[in-house]
């Protein structure tokens, strides 16, 4: 006769959800921002007007009573050995892994994407205890060896591993909501033989038997996505289900840095299944129960899953255009006079420019031009006077600094007689600064000079078309 108690199952069932709510309740407060910082790079070699940041964000929790037991075989080396082991897992990990995409013109948009089946929902819980054994000995000159669980011990195994893979972002109230469960082995929790000295019937013979088994459930969701709202909160729209991106307005800058918070919700549910039979026999006649499930739930959890956060660094183009306006002063009619423009990229990305004149008064030479961040390069075109008079038009410059879309730098001139020009009338010549004020506090001529002589020492040659 075997008989083992089953209040051992129940009290750890009841033991493991105290534990996994009183962890529940203790982490509800919002994340350190200690994550790491991403740094973006051009979405595409087409497209220079989008960076792009790619990202993982993962989280794991044990309950507080979380351990690892194992003697392993002693003792060490000798022909007889036991072995001890025991462990406690109440584990709950997500990750998931995505983008997070700037794009413009102004004002600059932030786009996550979750990138599909990079997330992972996987849960470790349960309890094993058990005694094992083994021996390699030697008797009359034959060899004997075993190993095994050593009889009579009052093992447990109840644990239970699994996990499921899943689309981020997972959004709560939408489709492929990740979740997962898992069964421990059933155990006999109780063995008990139905005699007449337990039943006066005279004759009756049977059994009763017990079986018990745990089962772990987990389910998780995203709730929205925050930046930076530890410095800045309210400030940007969350994204959510129903809001794909959110906008930021920026002073202009060389580079932006937005952080990325990601706010989930975890459902956790532990069930214990007691599994009953019984079977007797009276006079020859035979009656049994089949093995029935009787599952007893214990109070599910829900909480905040606040993932830490990631801080991506987008590098920005940015602009600076000198002379602007230009005024050539009296030319000659008929001959061509050089116009030239000194653009400046004093961000940390590629600036990208496309240069033309709508009223066809210029020849534009450069309409295409790639600067390399850090550097610098020109613009040039040719006026040639048809006709004595006064001239004007507008260079207009499209770039991709999200905070200077659209450049236009007046050309002013005046036609008239057989004046000489000069071979090449720029920066120099024309005197006025066309920088954007609004980004420095440095005067305009000596900003340009600091930034030439600053730049000329890694000047890298840019392309042009």
């Amino acid at each position: 006769m075997r008989n083992r108690a089953f209040a051992p199952l129940l009290a750890f069932g009841l033991a493991f959800g105290t534990s996994v709510a009183r962890a529940d309740a203790g982490t509800d407060a919002a994340p350190a921002p200690t994550g790491p910082v991403v740094n973006a790079t051009p979405c595409s070699k087409l497209d220079l007007r989008c960076q792009r940041g790619l990202f993982t964000v993962s989280k794991s929790e044990k309950i507080g009573a979380d351990f690892d037991f194992d003697t392993g075989w002693l003792p060490s080396g000798a022909p007889v050995q036991v072995r001890l082991v025991a462990y406690l897992h109440g584990r709950t990990r997500v990750d998931m892994s995505g983008k997070l995409d700037a794009t413009w013109p102004d004002p600059i948009r932030l786009r996550p994407e979750g990138t599909a089946g990079t997330g992972l929902l996987s849960i470790d819980d349960g309890l094993v205890v058990k005694a094992m054994g083994k021996f390699k000995v030697s008797v009359a000159g034959k060899d004997y060896s075993w190993t095994g669980d050593l009889p009579g011990i009052p093992g447990v195994d109840l644990a239970s591993v699994s996990s499921v893979p899943f689309d981020p972002f997972a959004w709560k109230g939408g489709p492929g909501i990740p979740e997962t469960s898992g069964k421990t082995k059933q155990i006999e929790l109780a063995k008990v033989p139905l005699t007449d000295s337990f039943i006066p019937i005279p004759g009756i013979e049977g059994g009763f038997q017990l079986e018990g088994q745990g089962e772990f459930a987990a389910r998780y969701s995203t709730l929205r996505l925050a930046f930076d709202e530890l410095v800045a909160k309210g400030a940007i729209a969350d994204v959510d289900p129903t809001r794909p991106f959110t906008q930021v307005l920026f002073s202009s800058s060389s580079s932006l840095e937005s952080t990325l918070f990601v706010h989930g919700e975890l459902w956790r549910k532990m069930t214990l299944h007691f599994i009953p039979g019984l079977y007797f026999t009276i006079v020859g006649k035979k009656f049994d129960l089949e093995l029935v499930d009787i599952p007893v739930a214990l109070p599910e959890t829900t909480k905040a899953w606040d993932f830490d956060p990631v801080t991506v660094h987008f590098p920005l183009p940015r602009i600076e255009a000198r002379p602007n306006p230009i005024d050539l002063g009296t030319i000659p009619v008929g001959k061509p006079t050089s116009v030239l423009v000194t653009v400046f990229d004093t961000g940390e990305a590629d600036l990208v420019l496309d240069v033309d004149d709508p009223t066809s008064v210029l020849d534009v030479t450069t309409k295409h031009v790639e600067v390399p961040g850090g550097s610098s390069d020109s613009l040039r075109a040719t006026l040639t006077p048809k006709a004595a008079g006064p001239i004007e038009t507008t260079l207009v410059v499209a770039t991709n600094d999200p905070a200077a879309p659209k450049l236009s730098i007046k050309v002013r001139a005046n036609a008239g007689g057989d004046t000489a020009a000069s071979d090449d009338l720029g920066t120099e010549a024309a005197g006025s600064c066309g920088c954007r004020t609004s980004r420095t506090s440095t005067s305009p001529g000596l900003a340009a000079l600091l930034v030439a002589a600053a730049l000329a020492a890694r000047r890298r040659p840019s392309r042009r078309v």
